[in-house]
């Protein structure tokens, strides 16, 4: 057996996918299996403090190699924080690794898998579609660096990749010395109470910097202090959508009297009570009830987004932090008991196609639903060129190397950052990419010769 996942045993890369239901890896790495077994762990059995467990476990290499990107991205992303930004005491869950855990999985969760490197590299690979409901594209756009229409992006990226195939992970840019003290000065004025002037410094250190999700996340901090809540609600949505937000050290360390932050926080309340079917406001709330850990009204704010917004990832995702569908509780003497939500409904997954190697090298499309279309060439030399088009005709691409091995494919951008899903073969010019971590109804892609 190679040691190493994707190398034939005679050297070459794989690129060979076999769906007949035998476990061929035993015998030669070099296929890809749909088998159904389970078993086995993968590798450390963590990525940022979880562990896929039997689901995916049948390649221990392979798993090491997961666990260690979602390791470096959880720890780089704290450690990046906190360097520039040294009132930063990490995020939902705690500080560090395992802060990501379960974040973006929905009730994939269980895997352990934290999709926070997963989720930002599927927007950056066009693979996910985002659309944030609290945004309004201004007439003129005077301020790009606040484009709430896509995902706020981390600098760190998800995968320690490199751009000349070294060793030596790639460095996230620094903060400009410039952006950094017009930054701190933001926070001062802001601890000062001086909201609207840190809203304005902010907002200069970002147009130096615009890719720090703390400046982003600080922005949405003055927004609310301002009572400003639908763009408040559109900065925290755009954030959420690649990773949690901060936890509660983080964010009353920005207050020299909580019981400000107290009174802001019943000012949005009041808000809410008085505008119940407002979403950027109930969203707003949800979001700071996280923050303080006040799971109660989390569960109750979202359960009511959910109804107002039911295809909205972000609302899901944060349902599933709170606790997701829990067993209902026993009914009180006299009530009739209350019945568990119906889990939304699942696409059905097309069957593999059996007794079919297919390699996989050459030209495919993957058309989207909504009018793009994803290319993708790979070849034999273990390269690949992906091509994002949207419906408009609008090109990007990039490039990297990717790994296959049994059902799993990992695409490494040479930029930096991965996309990792399962392989699954629909006949002799077809198959099926799914994301690892995905959410329960994601179709997938499936790209056609």
């Amino acid at each position: 057996m190679n040691w190493k996942p994707g190398i034939n045993n005679n050297g070459n890369i794989n690129t060979v996918v076999n769906n007949q239901h035998q476990n061929n890896f035993l015998q030669q790495n070099n296929t890809i299996n749909s088998f159904n077994a389970g078993g086995g762990n993968w590798g450390y059995g963590n990525w940022g403090g979880g562990g896929y467990g039997p689901y995916y476990g049948r390649n221990g290499w392979f798993g090491a190699a997961v666990a260690d990107y979602g390791t470096a991205y959880c720890g780089n992303y704290a450690m990046w924080n906190r360097s520039y930004h040294p009132w930063y005491n990490g995020c939902w869950g705690g500080y560090g690794v395992a802060d990501a855990v379960g974040w973006g999985l929905g009730t994939a969760a269980v895997l352990g898998v934290g999709a926070w490197g997963l989720n930002s590299m599927a927007y950056n690979f066009g693979y996910s579609n985002y659309v944030n409901p609290f945004y309004t594209a201004p007439t003129v756009a005077t301020q790009p660096y606040v484009d709430y229409s896509q995902p706020v992006i981390n600098v760190v990226q998800a995968a320690p990749a490199t751009a000349d195939g070294s060793d030596q992970p790639v460095a996230p840019p620094p903060i400009p010395e410039s952006a950094a003290q017009t930054f701190d000065k933001a926070v001062e004025a802001f601890r000062q109470g001086d909201y609207q002037g840190a809203l304005q410094t902010t907002e200069a250190a970002m147009k130096e910097f615009p890719k720090d999700p703390v400046m982003h996340e600080f922005r949405a901090l003055c927004l609310f202090a301002l009572k400003d809540y639908a763009p408040a609600a559109a900065a925290v949505h755009a954030l959420l959508a690649s990773g949690p937000g901060w936890n509660w050290s983080t964010l009353s360390s920005l207050y020299s009297d909580i019981n400000v932050y107290g009174k802001q926080l019943n000012a949005l309340e009041d808000r809410c009570a008085a505008n119940p079917n407002e979403t950027a406001s109930l969203f707003l709330l949800a979001y700071h009830a996280t923050t303080a850990g006040d799971t109660e009204t989390s569960r109750k704010v979202l359960a009511k987004l959910r109804k107002l917004l039911p295809d909205d990832a972000v609302v899901n995702n944060l349902w599933q932090t709170s606790g997701g569908d829990q067993p209902a509780a026993a009914a009180k003497e006299g009530e009739a008991p209350k019945e568990p939500e119906k889990p939304a409904e699942q696409p059905k997954e097309p069957e593999p196609a059996k007794d079919i190697q297919l390699d996989i090298t050459g030209d495919w499309k993957a058309n989207k639903p909504d009018g793009g279309s994803i290319g993708l060439k790979i070849k034999a030399d273990g390269s690949f060129v992906w091509t994002i088009e949207d419906k408009a005709g609008k090109k990007d691409s990039f490039d990297g190397n990717f790994t296959l091995d049994e059902d799993l494919m990992a695409l490494n951008r040479k930029s930096g950052g991965a996309l990792m899903g399962r392989v699954t073969a629909l006949s002799e010019k077809s198959f099926l990419f799914k994301m690892v971590g995905g959410p329960p109804n994601d179709p997938g892609l499936t790209f056609n010769k």
